[in-house]
Order: structure tokens, then C-alpha cells, then sequence
């Protein structure tokens, strides 16, 4: 198998929560080299798993909290 179909078989295995059989067969991943790895990494796209409305809505909504939480933290440690 090559590593593309050895990769492509771990995720299916990891999809049917079939993580020990999928650590099983990365041990069969051929090492590539450092170039070969940052050619990958360059490649790749910036978002390359979609992101819902509702999961953003979400984010934000945890941002706006996290934002509120350090401004009443700040002000109390100043009050101190």
C-alpha cells in the first residue's frame, strides 16, 4: 500500500471508531523527508474543514463571553 492509501484506510477506520486498528496501520506509514513534508504543509489549504453559520454564530458567541470575562477580571484586579 502506498501512504496516500494507507492514509485513506485510517481515516475509514477511524470513521467506524476503529482507532487501535488505525494506530495499527500507521505503523506501516513510510517516513517522508523534511522537504517533502513542507511541500505538503505549503500546499494545503488555510480552512480545509468547512465551517457552519451556526458553528461561527457559536464561536463568536464564546469570543464576545471570553472578551467580557477578561475585561471583569482586568477590573477587578485593578480594583485590588
Amino acid at each position: 500500500m502506498t501512504n496516500d492509501e494507507i492514509h485513506a484506510e485510517i481515516d475509514r477506520l477511524i470513521d467506524e471508531d476503529r482507532y487501535e486498528d488505525a494506530l495499527r496501520l500507521a505503523d506501516q506509514l513510510e517516513p517522508i523527508s523534511d522537504e517533502e513534508f513542507l511541500k505538503i504543509l505549503r500546499e494545503a489549504p488555510i480552512d480545509d474543514e468547512p465551517v457552519s453559520a451556526a458553528q461561527l454564530a457559536r464561536l463568536d458567541a464564546a469570543d464576545e463571553a471570553i472578551d467580557r470575562l477578561f475585561r471583569t477580571l482586568s477590573r477587578e484586579s485593578r480594583a485590588v
